[in-house]
């Protein structure tokens, strides 16, 4: 499966890839608090300690330690709650 790599990170670049928030140390990550629409975490998203990168839409698990990142969506977003927003969004076709 084809990835991207982002500050040593490897991303799926079709799917979210989940990483334990462990390994994101460098990263910041936000958690809203609103259910992603499958209820399976919360709303969030992601930042590289990239400064001129955008964030990603995320899906933050606390009781698993985990953050799923959208790391595959076509465009990054310039603001975490912009981000957090593709959830809400409905898909483009």
């Amino acid at each position: 499966m084809e990835k991207k790599e982002i500050t040593k990170l490897s991303l799926h670049a079709a799917k979210p890839t989940i990483f334990k928030i462990s390994l994101l140390h460098e990263w910041v990550v936000w958690q809203f608090p609103k259910k992603d629409p499958n209820a399976t975490g919360f709303c969030g998203a992601a930042h590289p300690p990239l400064e001129q990168h955008g964030w990603f839409p995320a899906i933050v698990r606390p009781e698993k330690n985990e953050v799923h990142i959208y790391g595959h969506v076509l465009e990054t977003y310039e603001s975490p709650e912009k981000a957090a927003d593709f959830f809400a969004a409905p898909p483009k076709s």
